[in-house]
């Protein structure tokens, strides 16, 4: 984070926005459900602990996706909107003096990614698509510089009833009344500081890849019976939380 700053908490709040959505990060995944939101005409505040959107784009100052080609197929595994700030990037050194012509569509001639391009150009382009979306039915507010540090729950369903969030800059506590709070953070701090309870499957999924690969399906079937109590923990954990209960 720029500027790193020892701030201290103040016990209660400066002020208290509210919104249907609140989207904590504004790397690359926290913008995209920020803008499709907005575009449904849901209100929703946007935070963000560094000082710009992006995150790897621009805060990272990684500004190449890591991204096959089929990335640009449409239909494809990326949405229209995240092809349209491809675009715009590309649209951007295109306009731009002394710019080779055919370098306009990967301006850094990078390998990793088809398109590539420097970390202001980036966050200009998030800003042209978030910027018309402010509204009391849309974006309500972004917030940079602005740390997580608590969320609380209703006591008796549980559900999300605010988060309290610290100002880097001015040690001023926003509390942001939310109906949803989606984390979009590096490391899911929104998930752990919440206390809701939560399955993470990779061991599992690793081992059905496994076994999927295996060449002989009399090794597959016994790979599968042995995983098979894996499976079940699963699937009972992941019961266990849709009917409200905790996952261990």
């Amino acid at each position: 984070i720029e500027h790193l700053l020892v701030v201290c908490t103040p016990r209660f709040p400066n002020d208290e926005p509210t919104c249907q959505v609140l989207v904590i990060g504004g790397g690359v995944g926290g913008v995209a459900a920020a803008e499709d939101l907005a575009r449904a005409g849901v209100s929703v505040i946007l935070t963000e602990p560094t000082d710009h959107l992006g995150g790897q784009f621009t805060a990272q100052g990684l500004s190449v996706p890591d991204e096959n080609s089929y990335i640009e197929r449409d239909p494809g595994p990326g949405t229209r909107h995240y092809r349209e700030l491809r675009e715009q990037v590309r649209a951007f050194y295109a306009a731009a003096p002394g710019i080779i012509p055919s370098r306009a569509q990967n301006v850094g001639q990078c390998w990793a990614s088809r398109v590539s391009g420097e970390p202001s150009v980036w966050e200009r382009a998030i800003d042209d698509r978030l910027t018309p979306l402010d509204g009391p039915r849309g974006i309500r507010a972004v917030l940079l510089r602005h740390q997580l540090v608590s969320i609380n729950r209703y006591p008796g369903n549980g559900q999300v009833s605010y988060a309290d969030l610290v100002d880097l800059d001015t040690g001023r506590l926003v509390r942001i009344g939310a109906q949803f709070i989606l984390d979009a953070t590096e490391t899911g701090d929104a998930l752990a500081l919440s206390g809701c309870a939560y399955v993470y499957d990779q061991v599992r999924d690793v081992a059905q890849t496994n076994c999927a690969n295996l060449s002989n399906a009399q090794d597959q079937r016994a790979c599968e019976k042995r995983n098979a109590p894996a499976y079940d923990d699963y699937e009972a954990r992941r019961k266990r939380l849709q009917e409200g209960g905790k996952a261990n």
